[in-house]
């Protein structure tokens, strides 16, 4: 089960975000949008579990297209981008993969990809790692942080589009690299770093509420970027440890 779960989990994760874009994203309420975006996201999990043969491994694709096609389904009635609504999405697809990795746990099949690539399961992990850090992120993040935007919409300085965006994954798949290397202490100066380049913004008086979006989002961010790479590396320990 616990090859399954990575496998459903990995395919989840990057059809959801990286092999989606902002266009499909939007535009989930339409059929064929969400057809499409269903069907991606089942192909890639086929194609991580690498096995052609038992039939179950085509039902089980099958049931995760379904799942998927239903849920988002229903979250298109849901016209509120809020962060209790996409994580209650996410919980309801993940616990849809725990079930059908349940009821697949005893099926017996040969990935290909176990044959060629010696290190794939750990690599299917720090992939998942990477997209909940980065891409995910982002998301939780913007979501979390939309009711103050909101609020100094018209006091926040201009900047680049999506330049904040940027900014906060590159921080956070820095966080994860130096964690997963072994190399946390090197986080410190990267928080410093920010501090002071972010602190010409932020110098002139009058601009409070500006700097106290800054450091929510700054603690956001690498918040989740270490409780997301702790989390794996610990995953990867238990996986040696099983081996």
């Amino acid at each position: 089960m616990s090859n399954l779960i990575i496998f459903l989990f990995a395919g989840h994760l990057v059809g959801d975000f990286l092999l989606q874009n902002r266009d499909m994203a939007e535009a989930k309420s339409r059929v064929k949008t969400c057809l499409l975006h269903a069907l991606i996201v089942a192909s890639f999990t086929w194609l991580l579990i690498g096995a052609i043969y038992p039939k179950g491994v085509w039902l089980m694709v099958f049931l995760v297209f379904l799942t998927h096609l239903l849920i988002d389904t229903l979250k298109s009635f849901d016209k509120h981008e809020s962060v209790r609504t996409f994580l209650v999405d996410q919980a309801a697809h993940g616990l849809v993969l725990i079930i059908i990795a349940g009821l697949f746990s005893q099926m017996s099949y040969a990935c290909i990809w176990l044959h060629w690539i010696p290190m794939y399961m750990p690599f299917l992990i720090i992939i998942i790692g990477l997209v909940l850090c980065i891409w995910f992120g982002s998301v939780l993040i913007s979501r979390a942080m939309a009711p103050i935007t909101l609020e100094l919409q018209e006091e926040l300085s201009t900047g680049l589009k999506n330049g904040g965006r940027w900014i906060g994954q590159l921080e956070r798949a820095l966080t994860y690299l130096l964690v997963l290397s072994g190399n946390s202490g090197a986080i410190g100066f990267l928080f410093t770093a920010k501090s002071i380049l972010r602190f010409g913004e932020i110098k002139k008086s009058g601009q409070r509420k500006e700097a106290e979006y800054i450091i929510i989002g700054t603690f956001m961010s690498f918040g989740w970027a270490l409780l997301v790479a702790i989390s794996i590396q610990k995953w990867l320990s238990s996986l040696q440890m099983v081996k």
